[in-house]
């Protein structure tokens, strides 16, 4: 799951990329909504992971709490 920062927008990202990998999206990221999809604007508690540059530039992170906004 890729994560970007700021609110929804289809035309424009400001700032690092973040990444789930291996998480189950509705046990593992603790949100209390049935489905999420895009467009979805979160509040994410996470624990970041080692930063690897040969990851794309990618934060990878542990999901802590979720909630929507």
């Amino acid at each position: 799951m890729l994560i970007l920062p700021g609110d929804y927008s289809e035309t424009s990202a400001s700032g690092p990329s973040f990444t789930f990998e291996d998480v189950n999206t509705t046990f593992d990221m603790r949100y209390t909504r049935d489905t999420i999809g895009p467009g979805a604007n979160l509040h994410i508690v996470a624990r970041v992971g080692r930063y690897e540059p040969n990851n794309g530039r990618l934060f990878p992170l542990e999901p802590v709490e979720t909630s929507f906004r």
